[in-house]
C-alpha cells in the first residue's frame, strides 16, 4: 500500500520535517531546504567542465577557439539538527579535487584541492499548505591551485626562479542570508522557491576582493507514493545567480534527481546538475556534476 493511502500518516511520517500538507517534499542536495529537519547525509560526487575561450594571434586577431576540459571528485557530509518545528541548525563540510583531463587543459589549468566548511541556522513556520522560512548562513572555502607552467612562465618574465606562483592559495569567507516558501500542491506534489543574498571575502596571496550576489530559484518536488505503489520521486530545480560587480555574469544552475521514497526517514538516490556561465566576453563555462546521496532523518 502506498504511504498515506490509508488517509492516516504513522507517527513517523506525522512529525516528518519535511512533510507539508500530507506531502513529503522530496529534497536536494544542491538546494538547502526550507524545513527544520533532523538527518544525517552523506555524498559522492564527479564533474566535468568544459571551458571555451577566443585563439588570438601574435597579430591580435582573432584565429579560433580554445577548449579546455576539467575533472572533478567531490565528497559531502552534511548534518541537519531541528530542536523544534520552527527552528533548526544546518552543517556541511565537504572536499572537492579537479585537474586537467587532456595535456593541454592539464598544463593550463594545472591541478586544484579545496575544501568547504559551512553552517547556519534557519527559523519557519507553517500555515495550511504554505511554509514560510528565514535563514542565515556562513562558510569558509581553502582551495589551492598547482600549475607548473605558470611558475615557469613568471620565472622567465622576471629573470629569475619564483616559487610563489607554483602554488597559489585562495581563502574565501561568505555570509548568506535568505528567505523561503514552500507549498504543497498535492498529496504527491510540491513546490518551493528561494531569493538570498550572498556576499564573499576572497583572498588570493596577498591579493583581496569583496562582492556580493543574489540567487533566485524554485524547486519542483514529485513523490508517487502517495497515489501509486510506486516509491519513487522525482526533483527538478533551476537557479539563477546575478552578481553585482559590474564585470560579472550570470549563472544559471539546472539539477533532476530520482529517489527512493519508500521510507519516510530516507531519501537515497542520484542527482544531476548542469551549471552555464560566461567567465568573462567570449569565454563560456559549461559544467556537469553526478552525485549520488543517502539521506536518513529522524
Amino acid at each position: 500500500m502506498a504511504r498515506g493511502e490509508s488517509g492516516v500518516d504513522s507517527p513517523t511520517e506525522a512529525t516528518s520535517g519535511r512533510r507539508l500538507a500530507g506531502h513529503e517534499f522530496v529534497l536536494s542536495e544542491f538546494v538547502p531546504p526550507p524545513f527544520a529537519i533532523t538527518q544525517v547525509g552523506l555524498v559522492t560526487g564527479i564533474g566535468f567542465a568544459r571551458l571555451t575561450a577566443p585563439e588570438v594571434d601574435d597579430f591580435g586577431e582573432r584565429s579560433g577557439t580554445a577548449s579546455f576540459s576539467v575533472g572533478a571528485l567531490e565528497q559531502i557530509a552534511s548534518f541537519r539538527v531541528a530542536p523544534s518545528p520552527y527552528f533548526g541548525l544546518r552543517a556541511t563540510a565537504a572536499g572537492i579535487a579537479l585537474i586537467g583531463t587532456d595535456v593541454d587543459s592539464a598544463l593550463t589549468f594545472g591541478a586544484s584541492a579545496g575544501y568547504d566548511l559551512s553552517g547556519g541556522a534557519l527559523a519557519t513556520a507553517a500555515s495550511g499548505r504554505v511554509r514560510l522560512s528565514g535563514s542565515f548562513d556562513v562558510g569558509l572555502n581553502r582551495s589551492y591551485r598547482f600549475n607548473l607552467v605558470d611558475a615557469i612562465v613568471n620565472s622567465v618574465n622576471e629573470g629569475k626562479i619564483n616559487r610563489s606562483t607554483l602554488l597559489v592559495s585562495t581563502k574565501t569567507t561568505w555570509i548568506s542570508p535568505g528567505l523561503h516558501f514552500a507549498v504543497a500542491l498535492h498529496d504527491a506534489v510540491g513546490v518551493w522557491a528561494s531569493i538570498g543574498y550572498r556576499h564573499e571575502f576572497t583572498r588570493t596571496d596577498d591579493t583581496k576582493s569583496s562582492d556580493g550576489s543574489l540567487k533566485v530559484g524554485g524547486a519542483l518536488s514529485v513523490d508517487f507514493n502517495p497515489v501509486t505503489p510506486l516509491p519513487v520521486g522525482l526533483l527538478g530545480t533551476y537557479a539563477v545567480t546575478i552578481p553585482f560587480a559590474d564585470d560579472a555574469q550570470k549563472v544559471h544552475e539546472l539539477t533532476a534527481g530520482f529517489l527512493y521514497t519508500g521510507r519516510s526517514n530516507l531519501l537515497v538516490g542520484p542527482e544531476g546538475r548542469m551549471t552555464l556561465s560566461s567567465l568573462a566576453p567570449g569565454v563560456d563555462l559549461t559544467a556537469y556534476e553526478a552525485i549520488f546521496g543517502l539521506r536518513y532523518f529522524w
